[in-house]
């Protein structure tokens, strides 16, 4: 038997069944018919056994931890394959990145916008155009243009008190 750790009252082991069954997914009238109680006493418990409702409470946050750990240790290998994907020259999956990304939309974007991964929805406003100190509008890179160029980003200079940085030539 499981102790609460509030208080040394310990749950029965048909709650405790009822617990790995709640967490396994069933539903609470599963969990009572399989267990032999009504569905109407899961309810109960539920509702008033605190010592019940931590012991639920805690197995599904271990259950969400170990989710988790689980699902970040597929991302790594998930990454590992679109790595090597790419790197074989699958061009499919480089198209499928660019189009998650956002970035194969077909729609011209806005240059001040930054990548367009995140910060405006579609009901915000357009960000305000960025403008050197004489009013004149500043044309920004996308910051992808630096990997495509095969140049580092850092290249790319902010407007300064006198105007526009130089466009950097992508030959």
């Amino acid at each position: 038997m499981r102790r609460s750790k509030t208080s040394n009252k310990p749950i029965s082991p048909v709650q405790e069944s009822v617990i790995e069954r709640l967490v396994g997914g069933e539903s609470i009238t599963s969990s009572a018919e399989s267990t032999g109680v009504s569905r109407q006493t899961v309810h109960r418990w539920l509702s008033d056994d605190f010592e019940f409702q931590a012991q639920l409470n805690s197995a599904r946050h271990n259950l969400r931890i170990e989710s988790e750990d689980r699902l970040f240790a597929l991302a790594a290998q998930a990454i590992g394959a679109v790595e090597d994907a790419l790197r074989n020259g699958d061009a499919n999956t480089g198209l499928s990145i660019l189009k998650g990304l956002g970035l194969l939309t077909g729609k011209q974007r806005d240059p001040g916008s930054g990548c367009g991964m995140r910060g405006q929805s579609r009901g915000d406003k357009p960000a305000a155009p960025i403008t050197a100190p004489d009013g004149a509008p500043v044309e920004l890179p996308h910051p992808l243009t630096a990997v495509i160029a095969d140049e580092p980003a850092a290249s790319f200079r902010a407007p300064t008190a006198t105007g526009p940085a130089p466009t950097p030539r992508l030959d």
